[in-house]
């Protein structure tokens, strides 16, 4: 029992030396614990916000980074819309070159007295809903 009792008093005495050599390296900054404080207090705000997980917090933040990303974006998007404009403006235009060019000559033997000429501005302002007006 008397080697029992002395192999624990080592025991302990190894451990006390430990414990003095730890707590040496410890530091106690007052800043720091209150710079920690203001983070965790930060933490669980934003818990009690946006679902009470650090997991939902950080959910939320992903969306709202994603949310940014695509605000920021929106120049690019706005100059590709508008290419996408000007090709589709560009397409009827040349559609309508040749659907006019195929009328054109659907009326040349007809004989339509503006066969062969296409339809100027006074010529449209003659035809309201389809029915031709003469110039009286």
């Amino acid at each position: 029992m008397a080697d029992q009792v002395e192999g624990a008093l080592t025991t302990l005495s190894d451990l006390a030396y430990e414990l003095r050599r730890y707590s040496e390296q410890i530091e106690f900054n007052p800043a720091r614990l209150d710079q920690i404080e203001l983070r965790i207090d930060l933490i669980n705000n934003l818990k009690r916000k946006h679902g009470g997980s650090v997991a939902e917090v950080l959910n939320f933040y992903h969306k709202a980074q994603d949310e940014l990303e695509q605000i920021e974006n929106v120049e690019t998007q706005i100059q590709e819309i508008k290419k996408k404009i000007d090709s589709l403006k560009l397409t009827l235009v040349e559609r309508a070159l040749r659907i006019q060019k195929k009328e054109t000559g659907s009326h040349a033997g007809s004989g339509c007295p503006n066969a062969g000429s296409a339809k100027t501005p006074r010529n449209e302002e003659r035809t309201v809903k389809g029915h031709a007006y003469s110039k009286a």
